[in-house]
Parts: structure tokens; C-alpha cells; sequence
């Protein structure tokens, strides 16, 4: 049996679609090598995501790259772009006005990441069914199963608000360590923080984060480009958060890049060991942004505020038992001693997301969004 075409909903059809598409480029990447190169990194199965520093680079690109697939018998359509002019010349006569990067489907269930062209942002569209809504509008009592489903239905790949959804799952953490039954009503002294965490997420709405890291950019800050990751743990959770930063036309620039976190093991761990798993996800973290990014990071630096960290980072890892020598054979196979630096607590902004105060502010001059302030002066100071 031979099939020419790929059976929508088959476990093997992502696989199949890759692969065809990827063969397809090959076989013209002498006369369009660039397209070739966008095809196969910048793809999966029909879905297309391309950044480039003007519109006349993108117009040539992105017609190169349909080209490409018209001669396979693909057409590449439902062009969309920030810039209107760009969409005029490569042919696209009706854009949407939005972008969503959740299947249709499922918005009603999915608090989907979507991006505006117009304001070239990301935002989180609360679009939920009427028995979640409920749940969030504080409607209906909460219980162990309907916590779950509406904290985990936070869709945020790159975690960029990973420090307010946290909280929300050390509080299901806290209903599990109770023996809570799945439609049993939490307890009290769950309930006033859940209502509390319920205050930060109504609010997700409003929250606008700057597709490009650097708007307006000087393409040759970039040659300035550091990573700064800070991570922190408590008894709670671990967290380790990522930003860049340039110096942009004599002006000190920094924005958020990934974060990631991750609630603490119900069996009890000392704080200098959930210290150490948090610099582990720190180094795994910097790992992941640099194999996806083709900018050149210039420099990066582990900022920490355990100091019993550094100095195991400092020492021989067989000196210690498994758990702990594994950890930190891991970060100095990862990164250098070197790299690490010591910052006090209250500098150090993956704090928020092991500690609940107030709740994280996700303003664009938010600390949370471009890091801490000490990042904004001088390298020498």
C-alpha cells in the first residue's frame, strides 16, 4: 500500500510530514540555501516561526521558503507578520489579527499563549469553560481535581510567568500531602491562599510581554550579549530564571529570557541539597538557551544566594555522598566556578518564585520581567 498523503490524527504522521518536508529542502539547498536552512530549523510538520532584523530580509525569506515547498506540491499560506508591509509583498490579502499557539479546539480549555502582531506582544487569553470560570471567579469551592485541571491548563511553555504558576501547584501539593480526596472541599488553610493566588491570575489578562527582547535594537549591542541565570530554593520549590543583557548604544538593557521551576519533593530534602537541584536546573536552563538561540551569548553568570553551594561547586564532588557529588558534577561539567557569583536575597529575583508575599508583579519594568536593578549598572560595579 502507498500513501500520498499524511493521515491527519496517526501517531506516525508528524514523523512521516517531517521528514518529507526536510527531503524536500535538501534537494534545493544549492540554489536556496537559506530557505533550506529555515526549513528545517524553523519548521514543525506546516508551522513556520521566523525572526529577522528588517523587512527586506523577511520578504526574501519568506518567499524563498514558499518557493521551496511549491516544488514539492506544498503551499505555505495564512502568512502573518508585525509588519504590515511585509504581508503586502509577499501576497497575503487578509491577515488575522492574532496568533494563537494552542489548537483552536481546545481555547475554551487552555489558557493558550497568543501573540499580537499589532502591539507585537505575547499575552495569555483567558478563555475558559463556564465551570472553570466559575472556579476562578471563586463560584464553587475549590477541590483537589479542579485545582489540578485549571492550574495545569496554564499553557507557558517558556515559563514566563513560571513564578505565579508555582504557587498554584505548592498549593495542590499542600492538598495531596492532606490526603485530600480528588472532590473533597480543601482545607481552610488552603482556601485563603488559593483565593489569594485567584487575585494574580484575573489579572493575566493584562499581561503584555515584548515578542523582541530588545525593541529597537542596535543590531551590534548584541556583540555585548551576557546570560545572567539567578536560582534559588526553599522548602517550597526551586526556580532558576534567565535574562539577557547588552549594552545598547551606551545604554544597559536587560529583559527576561526562560525560567524554570519546579515544586519541592514531598519527601523532606535539607535546604543546601534543594539548593543544589535548583543551580542543576540553573545550568540545564542556560543549556537550553543556548542551543536555541543563534545569537552569540558573550558571557554568563550563575548568580546565588547559598553560599554553601559555592563552595561545593569549589570543592571535589567525590568528597561528598552520591546524591550531592552527582549535582555538582553535573554543574561543573555544565558551566565553570568561575561563572558563579554570590548575590543577597533580596536581590536575587528567583526569590519570588520560591516565596509567596504579595505575589509577583508582571509589569514591563517589573523586576520580574527585566531582573534586578544592580544589572543595569556598570560590569565593574
Amino acid at each position: 500500500m502507498v500513501m500520498d498523503v499524511a493521515i491527519f490524527g496517526a501517531t506516525c504522521s508528524p514523523t512521516q510530514s517531517q521528514f518529507v518536508k526536510n527531503k524536500n529542502a535538501d534537494e534545493h539547498a544549492e540554489v536556496y540555501p537559506r530557505a533550506a536552512k529555515a526549513i528545517k530549523e524553523r519548521h514543525y510538520v506546516d508551522d513556520y516561526l521566523d525572526s529577522l532584523d528588517n523587512p527586506d530580509e523577511a520578504v526574501e525569506l519568506a518567499l524563498e521558503v514558499a518557493k521551496v515547498h511549491a516544488t514539492g506540491g506544498f503551499i505555505i499560506r495564512n502568512w502573518i507578520s508585525n509588519q504590515r508591509t511585509v504581508m503586502e509583498r509577499i501576497g497575503e490579502t487578509n491577515p488575522t489579527t492574532g496568533k494563537r499557539f494552542v489548537g483552536e479546539g481546545g481555547v475554551e480549555r487552555l489558557l493558550g499563549i497568543v501573540w499580537m502582531p499589532e502591539e507585537d506582544v505575547y499575552t495569555f487569553s483567558l478563555n475558559y469553560s463556564d465551570s472553570v470560570r466559575a472556579l476562578i471567579e471563586g463560584e464553587v469551592d475549590p477541590t483537589k481535581r479542579k485545582m489540578l485541571r485549571l492550574v495545569m491548563s496554564i499553557y507557558d511553555p517558556m515559563e514566563l510567568v513560571g513564578a505565579y504558576v508555582i504557587h498554584g501547584k505548592i498549593l495542590i501539593q499542600d492538598v495531596w500531602r492532606g490526603r485530600t480526596d480528588w472532590d473533597e472541599k480543601v482545607p481552610l488553610k488552603v482556601l485563603g491562599r488559593w483565593k489569594q493566588w485567584l487575585t494574580v491570575l484575573r489579572k493575566m489578562d493584562h499581561v503584555n510581554i515584548p515578542r523582541c527582547y530588545f525593541p529597537g535594537y542596535d543590531p551590534v549591542s548584541y556583540r555585548s550579549l551576557q546570560l545572567h541565570i539567578f536560582v534559588d530554593a526553599s522548602k517550597q520549590a526551586f526556580a532558576a530564571c534567565a535574562y539577557f543583557r547588552i549594552v545598547d548604544r551606551e545604554r544597559v538593557r536587560c529583559c527576561l529570557v526562560a525560567s524554570k521551576t519546579e515544586v519541592a519533593p514531598l519527601k523532606p530534602f535539607s535546604i543546601p541539597r534543594l539548593e543544589s537541584m535548583a543551580a542543576v536546573i540553573g545550568v540545564r536552563l542556560r543549556k537550553t538557551i543556548v542551543e536555541n538561540h543563534s545569537v552569540q551569548i558573550q558571557e554568563t553568570f550563575f548568580h546565588n544566594d547559598a553560599t554553601t553551594v559555592l563552595s561545593l561547586i569549589k570543592s571535589d564532588p567525590r568528597r561528598y555522598r552520591p546524591f550531592v557529588a552527582f549535582r555538582i558534577s553535573e554543574i561543573l561539567t555544565m558551566s565553570t566556578v568561575t561563572e558563579w557569583r554570590w548575590v543577597p536575597t533580596k536581590l536575587n529575583v528567583a526569590d519570588e518564585a520560591t516565596k509567596w508575599g504579595r505575589g509577583p508583579s508582571f509589569e514591563r519594568d517589573s523586576r520580574i520581567m527585566i531582573g534586578p536593578l544592580f544589572l543595569c549598572d556598570d560590569q565593574q560595579e
